[in-house]
């Protein structure tokens, strides 16, 4: 019976990693570059400490890396990444649907990773482990295909033809829809630099489930944009470009925002 158990559990978990992937590598560094460049210098000096002198994009995209690990001690985390809940929710039905989450989930993981920087007893080691986390999955909160429908996990599901190439929606809003024609230095640096300070305490306002609220109204817009067969390419990218790089905005400036109210 445990057996059983064991292996029912593992393919749950195994149906949900197609899923983890969110902005790809590039992505996930633009976000945590565009936050190291809004760091103060107090929490700069901490952040840098925790992550042995590395800049917080080399462990940006970490997260999804560990789930090659052998060890299962991060097994535990590989249903952070995401949150499936219906579409078209008014703000009550939506707050209900991710406080009464049946899971952990990337919404949990946002706060809870917070709870660990801030408590004075967990080691620096598990701190460390912590800000890993939560500079990833900052990102993923702000990723629309990672607050969307739990019957097609989350745009696996729904299969089109992108640029003559069948690809499913979510590896789509991974990375196809992310510019890769800049480093992720230049495209922080573009990103960040255009911001004004009250665009910034704007982006700042808030708390999480704010923010995650204004992801799932574009995965509706999303949704609401695409069907399974649908010949996307070019003018799909130039629609949705000026979004994600709005993401990536939001998602660097509240994740150092995050950090420098911790540190």
């Amino acid at each position: 019976m445990k057996k059983i158990l064991f292996l029912l559990t593992t393919l749950l978990v195994f149906s949900y990693t197609t899923e983890m992937y969110a902005w790809g590598k590039q992505g996930h560094r633009v976000i945590a570059e565009i936050a190291e460049q809004n760091l103060s210098r107090r929490a700069h000096r901490r952040v840098i400490e925790l992550l042995d002198n590395y800049p917080m994009a080399y462990w940006s995209d970490w997260s999804d890396a560990i789930r090659s690990d052998t060890t299962d001690q991060y097994t535990r985390t590989l249903i952070w990444h995401y949150i499936n809940i219906p579409s078209n929710l008014n703000r009550t039905d939506f707050q209900n649907s991710v406080y009464n989450f049946h899971q952990e989930n990337v919404y949990f993981a946002v706060n809870y990773l917070q709870e660990i920087l801030r408590d004075r007893n967990t080691s620096e080691r598990e701190k460390a482990i912590a800000l890993r986390h939560l500079i990833h999955f900052v990102g993923d909160l702000h990723n629309p295909m990672h607050t969307a429908r739990e019957e097609d996990l989350g745009g696996n599901r729904i299969i089109v033809t992108w640029f003559g190439n069948e690809r499913n929606l979510h590896s789509i809003w991974d990375s196809g829809v992310v510019d890769d024609n800049y480093s992720y230095t230049e495209y922080a640096n573009i990103l960040n630099g255009v911001l004004t300070r009250d665009c910034r305490r704007t982006i700042q306002q808030g708390n999480p489930i704010d923010w995650l609220w204004e992801t799932y109204q574009i995965t509706n817009q999303i949704y609401a944009g695409v069907k399974a067969g649908d010949r996307l390419s070019f003018s799909y990218t130039y629609k949705w470009t000026p979004t994600v790089e709005q993401q990536f905005q939001r998602a660097g400036i509240r994740l150092a925002h995050i950090l420098n109210d911790i540190f």
